[in-house]
Order: structure tokens, then C-alpha cells, then sequence
């Protein structure tokens, strides 16, 4: 028994020693590992839509962070230009700690514009480790800090934060840190790749439409449009891919087209675009030439697409093109000429109107066109050729007005109706050859069925008639 008691009494004393070994081991890791932190971070940013709501401390990888302003160690504010944020003297014996900035991303107060922000990884103070990310507001972690909801003005206590930047410390040899050799760059996300675009999903979830294009931001003038992109969250980052298909019209607040104005001399439409909304490319008076030859899939241009794209000297139109909208290169004065491909069946009203440096136009290809619209080629004056397609049935009401250096025309066989006023001031033209000379007449009125028949055998007299004595008149064709 005695043995037995000597045996374990020696146990028991070999476990104590045992155990205050680990608990001085213990000990003195950790005091190896104590840091303390003093000074002020340091940021850096370009403007001040970033608002700190709080900064929250982590003691160790075991611990919530708690809040600093709770203990009266941090005021809410701005992170504007070179912000020093100073947080007090901490120690602790873990060898690392985490600060987490909440921020709240911010819109502009008058205009709304709001940016996306990316953080640059910091140098590391000798001595330690330094890191930095950014959390969403689930813990996940992002690319960027997403763009703002709110107005500065519209900020309170109750407010959602956007998400927080994690900055994480850690000592590998030093026992102090000071946070003001620490410097924490917020850049703003410029996505290159995107151009400064903005897009939206539409109804499919697979294509997006091209909404929006900051000319603001942008410092270049060669456009490039994605066939595709990756969207995540709203952040335009490696996620679903979606196919663009469209460019939108009436995209920006203004009510003009998403590069309404700017100062674009080139850009590359994507194969994939099946349809430009209106007055997209309005007023580009830099953008010189248009090739759309690649968008085999492009059925539509609209209204007032291209109007006003003064240095505009060439047009390539893809084969699928079904209809050009009203005024959809108006006022392009640089064009000169222009080749229409086969699939087009309309061409809008005042699409071409008051191109004056064009002088030839060819539709012989366009073999589904039916319908020349209303003021469709009005004020082309330097147009001195023009052939029709033997598909066409109808010229609208000032179709060729003061095209005045148009000299002859030749109008198909399958033509039946000619509108008013249709070849109004084409004073040079004198020669007028209708292919079929059977049917026709004129009225006064555009829904009447007969009127006043017409012999139209002769060019010369035509080129007459259209200009002069039935000018006014509504030309049809009996079938």
C-alpha cells in the first residue's frame, strides 16, 4: 500500500511540474508576442464619398470585435484626402489584432453619380505583417466597395453600412506598431475593360443592354464594346457572363443617347448587338467612320441614332439590317456615300435628310425595301445619282425634297405610289423614266382611289410634272 501511495504521489507531482512547464511556455510565447499600437492610420482617397460609421477593435482571432466609438475612442466622419484616424495606445499578448472600418458609400448630394472603390494592399511597418480586404456586409469578401444608395444628407445612426475594410496586423519581430507608417490608398474602380460603361440585365438573364457611358470619366476616344462581360453583385468582376446585345436609347438623365455628345473619333461594335436604341450616338461629332459590318445579328438601328455626326464620312451596314429609324444619320454632312444591304425593307423618315455631301446612293441590292419614308433624303443637294430597287412600292411625301443637283431618276416597275411634294426643288432634274407607264393618276387628297390620269411615257415631261404642275398632287398607280 505504501508503494502504491509513493507512486502516485509521484504521478501527481510529476503532472504539476508538467503542467506549470506548459503554463510558463505558455506564458512566455505569449509575452514574446505582445504588441502594442499607437499612432494614426493613414488614408488616402481621392474625394469624400466614403463615411466611417464606426471602427471596431478584434483583440484576437477568438474575440468579437467591439465598437470604438461605444467607448468614446472614434467620431463618425469622412475619409477625405490624406485622413489621419487616430485610435489611441492598444497592447495585447496575441501578436496580431484586425481594425474594421464600416464604411458607408455615399452619392453626390446634387448629381447622384456614385463610384465603386478598390484598396490598395499596404507597405508593412519592419517587423510585421500587414494586410487589407473588404468585407460585404455578410462577411464574404469583395472586390471592390460597392457604389453608394444614399446622399450625404440622407445619412443616420440607422443607416446600412456598405461594407468594412479589414486591416489586419501582425507582429513577426516587433514589439511596437506605429499605425501612422501604415497607409491605407482608396482608389476609385475604373473597370478598363468596360470603358466606363454601364449595363443592365434584361428580361432573359443572359444579355444585357449597354445603359449608360460616363464621357466624364472617360480620357480616351476609341471606344471598345464587350461582346460579353462577368457581373457579380452588381460589381462588373469574374462571375455569370452575359452576352451584350443591345445599346440603349434615351439611356442618360438628359433624355439623349448613352454617348450623346461625346467626344469619341472611333468604336467597335460587338458581333453580338442585334438592335442600337435611339439617339445613341447623337451629336458625336469626332466619330468619323461607323463599320457594323461584323453585327450579323443587328435587325435595327433607331431614331436619331447617328443625327448630328458632322465628321461622319462612312457607313458600313451589316447584311441582317431590317429598318433605319427616323433621322437616323441626319445632318451627318460629311457622308458621301452610302451602300444599303439586301435584308433592308424600310428606311425611316428624315433618315438621311440634310446629308448634303452625299452624292450617290445605290439601293439596286436592297431587294426587300419597300417604302422610302417622309423627308427621307430632303436636303441632300449634292445627290447627283439615286438607284431605286425593283422591290420598292412607295415614295413618301418630300422623299428627294431639295435634292437640287439630282439631274435624272429612274423609278421601278413595282413602284405604285409617289407622295406630295416628293421631288419639291430638285430644280436641275429633267429626266424622269417610270419603268411601268400603265395606271397612272393623281389626286389632291392621299386617301382618295382615282383622280386624274397621267401619261408618264415621256422622262422629260415627268421630271416636269413631279416639280412643277402636280407637284403637290399624290402620284398612284392603278394594279
Amino acid at each position: 500500500m505504501k508503494s502504491l501511495r509513493m507512486k502516485l504521489f509521484t504521478g501527481i507531482s510529476m503532472f504539476v511540474v508538467a503542467l506549470a512547464l506548459l503554463i510558463v511556455g505558455v506564458w512566455a510565447v505569449g509575452e514574446t508576442q505582445t504588441i502594442t499600437m499607437q499612432g494614426s492610420v493613414n488614408f488616402e482617397i481621392a474625394d469624400k464619398s466614403l463615411y466611417v460609421k464606426d471602427v471596431r477593435m478584434q483583440e484576437d482571432v477568438n474575440s468579437a470585435p467591439y465598437s470604438l466609438k461605444d467607448q468614446g475612442k472614434f467620431l463618425p466622419g469622412y475619409i477625405n484626402g490624406n485622413f489621419d484616424m487616430n485610435l489611441g495606445d492598444f497592447t495585447n499578448n496575441y501578436g496580431s489584432f484586425a481594425l474594421y472600418f464600416d464604411i458607408i458609400n455615399t452619392m453626390d448630394e446634387t448629381t447622384s453619380e456614385t463610384y465603386a472603390y478598390t484598396v490598395e494592399q499596404p507597405t508593412a511597418p519592419s517587423g510585421t505583417t500587414v494586410s487589407v480586404s473588404i468585407l460585404g456586409t455578410d462577411g464574404t469578401t469583395l472586390e471592390q466597395i460597392p457604389q453608394g444608395t444614399v446622399k450625404p444628407s440622407e445619412i443616420s445612426d440607422s443607416t446600412l453600412v456598405t461594407a468594412t475594410i479589414k486591416l489586419t496586423i501582425a507582429s513577426t519581430s516587433s514589439s511596437s506598431v506605429d499605425l501612422s507608417d501604415i497607409t491605407i490608398t482608396i482608389n476609385q474602380y475604373i473597370p478598363e475593360v468596360y470603358d466606363y460603361f454601364t449595363f443592365d440585365i434584361n428580361e432573359d438573364n443572359q444579355t444585357v443592354t449597354l445603359t449608360d457611358y460616363n464621357k466624364k470619366l472617360s480620357d480616351s476616344t476609341d471606344i471598345v464594346i464587350p461582346e460579353t462581360i462577368d457581373l457579380v453583385d452588381g460589381i462588373w468582376q469574374e462571375g455569370s457572363t452575359y452576352t451584350v446585345t443591345a445599346i440603349d436609347n434615351n439611356a442618360t438623365s438628359s433624355s439623349n443617347g448613352v454617348f450623346f455628345n461625346s467626344e469619341i473619333t472611333s468604336i467597335e461594335f460587338p458581333s453580338t448587338l442585334e438592335s442600337i436604341g435611339e439617339a445613341a450616338f447623337r451629336s458625336c461629332s469626332e466619330l468619323t467612320s461607323i463599320d457594323l459590318s461584323n453585327c450579323t445579328n443587328l435587325t435595327s438601328i433607331g431614331d436619331e441614332a447617328f443625327r448630328f455626326c458632322s465628321g461622319l464620312t462612312s457607313i458600313t451596314l451589316p447584311s441582317s439590317l431590317i429598318s433605319i429609324g427616323e433621322a437616323a444619320f441626319q445632318a451627318c454632312y460629311g457622308l458621301t456615300s452610302i451602300s444599303l444591304p439586301s435584308s433592308l425593307k424600310a428606311i425611316g423618315n428624315s433618315a438621311f435628310s440634310s446629308c448634303s455631301g452625299l452624292t450617290n446612293i445605290d439601293l439596286s441590292n436592297c431587294t426587300n425595301l419597300t417604302s422610302i419614308g417622309y423627308m427621307a433624303f430632303s436636303g441632300c443637294r449634292g445627290l447627283t445619282s439615286i438607284t431605286l430597287p425593283e422591290s420598292l412600292a412607295s415614295i413618301e411625301a418630300y422623299a428627294f425634297n431639295s435634292c437640287s443637283g439630282l439631274t435624272s431618276i429612274s423609278l421601278p416597275s413595282s413602284l405604285t405610289s409617289i407622295g406630295d411634294y416628293a421631288f419639291s426643288g430638285c430644280d436641275k432634274l429633267s429626266s424622269a423614266t417610270f419603268e411601268n407607264t400603265t395606271g397612272w393618276y393623281v389626286t389632291e387628297f392621299s386617301f382618295e382611289t382615282s383622280g386624274t390620269p397621267v401619261d408618264v411615257t415621256n422622262p422629260s415631261t415627268n421630271a416636269s410634272n413631279l416639280t412643277g404642275q402636280y407637284l403637290t398632287y399624290f402620284w398612284k398607280r392603278n394594279v
